[in-house]
């Protein structure tokens, strides 16, 4: 701990609140670690990414990241969008009297998939997020909605506004458009308008947040409006960048990045705008920019330059401690509410009620807080602050938090001169609303007098720990939960002793079963409760080639555990939790195929018994591309056996338990492919998500 030997007046009354404006340095240091610049032929007007990679239009063509032209349309392009699966590319592009709409196959060059009818008079378009649809805003204010891989028209519908640029948020709840200065937010499943909001200067550019949650907005004059998609209030004071253009936010929705005047880019704390830092770009011609992931997750600023597209590695910015603090919050919150083992159902119900779940709630904020803290204290340098008589309050302040009050007689108040005898001991962190750390408990011990002195703030009112709460479900469905897991443990043992009797596994096979309530918000900002089941199981090196999928197969009967783990899955739907099947509602079906590392050789047979799969979406770690699976190619990589797993668990479930096909159903597939060989890699799990279950 650094400190000052500030001799201040102690005995003046001062104001004993913090200065405002008073910028706590926990700030970044922002550092550029990696530079990789792409040269273009011309320089990129429109932009558009599908994971790591962007593509570009210029003028009349279209090109890759590597430079090379991929498309030449033959007029003014006015709107690019890439399928988020990768698979093709759509182009709005204008001969000069109506614009017209092609889609290209993102792998071949020049390769047109379908040249829609120039009747339709597209004016901006935009892929779902799982990549299944393709929206059309057209000039007789109509939203089309287009099957991707098809391409015939589901269902179009009229809407307020023609939009001339399109966005969608992640989780598919929302289609965001703008003209002029209008916006409007629709809600695609609902066909209905969500929002519309008119601003005093034109809409620049737009960009929803990864997790959906925000929506940033620039304006022309420079305003930036940073919404809560809840109920798309301003979640930023008034917050201008003249000569901005373009905006996107980054995924841990602390900064949001600015490019502005053609040569600068701006990272701007939208949770404590005083803090920000720039990067200059000499050539000039920056008008986008977007926040991209690599493979290995680390985050990119990429944007446009004079002939170039442009990547930058940034590290050093502060992480979003507020989000991190409560997501671990709620996630500890649902371990230490389910029954512990052992715990009877009276023991359960007076340890998990809605006070010891809000002290739980704290001690867990505390904790984390702490933790993360990382002993903020020692890098602090800390000074005497005022001293108020008339309730003998000493303040300490630091220079990277807030200051913390001790109650000092005024006698002892000579012993407090030298900072440097002050010794902070069992400190405690918390988190402020603008993403600060604080002291919330301190002990100050005095060496000069050996007395120690108290300061306690546990009892604050942190709206991070507030707003973790708000997130708690209610404490009657937690208890619902708790008691089904056990019902849901009685079928699992029940299932894997039969199963071990018959000596189809033993007890190197490991089948994991859970449920979790999770709060969450459905399309209208309400908060709603989603009832997740979770299916999944291990089988110990050396005994998996017995007890699993030997290699190269993928039927359900080729695997014991994987039979043995949705027979459970077939019970529990059958008994207990055949409540949750209710028509009409929607459940989401997570299924992980996974697969080793040993290669395909050659091909392996697909039999076509879970039917033929062609530019198929499905999941590859946190990444969304497409696959294709058919009876003539067969199996020819560790990717497709991965995947026919999973296809497989989809048969399974759609024959054993027939009710769930009552249900708005959408299946969401999983690939895992380890970098390691062995029958332990080769398995398969399944979650259900009941959305809005309660």
């Amino acid at each position: 701990m650094k400190v000052n030997n500030l001799v201040t007046s102690i005995m003046s009354v001062m104001s004993m609140l913090i200065p405002q404006g008073m910028l706590y340095a926990q700030n970044s240091h922002i550092e550029v670690s990696k530079n990789l610049n792409y040269k273009q032929p011309e320089t990129p007007e429109l932009l558009d990414n599908y994971l790591f990679s962007t593509f570009d239009a210029s003028g009349k063509k279209v090109y890759n990241l590597k430079g090379f032209e991929i498309a030449n349309v033959g007029g003014k392009i006015v709107d690019l969008k890439v399928n988020p699966a990768g698979i093709t590319y759509a182009v709005v592009y204008s001969d000069g009297k109506r614009n017209h709409l092609k889609v290209f196959d993102t792998y071949k060059e020049n390769q047109e998939v379908f040249d829609f009818d120039k009747s339709i008079d597209p004016v901006s378009i935009v892929f779902s997020p799982d990549s299944r649809s393709l929206y059309i805003a057209d000039a007789y204010s109509n939203l089309n909605r287009y099957d991707s891989k098809t391409l015939q028209l589901i269902e179009k519908w009229n809407i307020p506004l023609i939009p001339t640029k399109m966005t969608a948020s992640g989780n598919g709840y929302y289609i965001a458009g703008f003209s002029g200065n209008n916006l409007i937010v629709l809600n695609p499943e609902s066909k209905s308008v969500r929002q519309t909001k008119t601003y005093g200067s034109p809409i620049l550019d737009f960009d929803f947040s990864d997790d959906s949650s925000l929506l940033a907005v620039l304006l022309a004059n420079g305003d930036i409006k940073v919404l809560n998609t809840r109920d798309f209030s301003n979640i930023t004071p008034s917050l201008n960048r003249a000569g901005a253009n373009a905006i996107s936010i980054h995924p841990e929705n602390k900064y949001a990045a600015v490019a502005k005047n053609g040569n600068e880019l701006e990272l701007i704390n939208i949770v404590d705008t005083r803090e920000s830092a720039s990067l200059s770009e000499p050539s000039g011609k920056v008008n986008y920019v977007r926040f991209l992931k690599d493979g290995k997750n680390n985050i990119y600023l990429t944007f446009n330059a004079l002939n170039a597209i442009k990547y930058r590695l940034i590290k050093g910015l502060v992480p979003n401690y507020s989000k991190m603090l409560r997501e671990e919050v709620i996630a500890r919150m649902e371990e230490w509410s389910k029954m512990a083992p052992g715990e009877t159902e009276e023991q359960y119900l007076a340890r998990v009620n809605e006070d010891s779940r809000l002290k739980q709630a704290r001690l867990f904020e505390e904790e984390i807080a702490t933790r993360m803290a990382d002993d903020l204290l020692m890098r602090s340098t800390v000074t005497l602050g005022a001293y108020n008589p008339s309730n003998n309050t000493l303040s300490l302040e630091f220079d990277n938090m807030p200051p913390i009050y001790l109650t000092v007689p005024e006698k002892e108040m000579s012993y407090f001169m030298d900072v440097s005898n002050l010794e902070f001991r069992n400190p405690i962190y918390g988190v402020t609303a603008n993403d600060k750390f604080e002291l919330v408990y301190a002990e100050v011990y005095n060496k000069t007098t050996g007395k120690s002195y108290e300061f306690n703030n546990r009892e604050r009112k942190s709206l991070d720990y507030l707003y973790a709460s708000n997130e708690f479900v209610p404490i009657e469905l937690v208890r619902q939960s708790g008691m089904e897991e056990v019902k849901l443990t009685d079928i699992r043992n029940n299932v894997v002793k039969q199963a071990k009797q018959d000596k189809l596994i033993s007890d190197h096979t490991n089948i994991d079963v859970n449920t979790s309530i999770v709060a969450g918000v459905n399309a209208d900002g309400k908060q709603i409760t989603n009832y997740k089941v979770n299916f999944k199981y291990t089988v110990d090196a050396g005994y998996s080639a017995r007890e699993d999928f030997p290699a190269g197969k993928y039927h359900i009967n080729e695997s014991n555990a994987a039979n043995s783990m949705l027979r459970i899955v077939s019970q529990a739907f059958a008994k207990d939790f055949a409540q949750y099947i209710k028509p009409g509602k929607k459940v989401i079906i997570k299924i992980t195929g996974s697969a080793d590392a040993i290669p395909v050789q050659g091909r392996i047979g697909y039999d076509g018994s879970f039917g033929e799969f062609v530019n198929e979406p499905y999941r590859l770690g946190h990444d969304l591309s497409s696959i294709t699976l058919t009876r003539s190619g067969g199996i020819r990589n560790n990717e497709q056996l991965a995947f026919a797993r999973a296809v497989a668990v989809q048969d399974y479930i759609v024959k054993n338990i027939p009710a769930l096909g009552t249900m708005n159903t959408d299946y969401e597939y999983c690939v895992e492919v380890s970098n390691k060989k062995g029958g332990e890699y080769r398995r398969i799990s399944v979650e259900f998500t009941f959305v809005e279950a309660f």
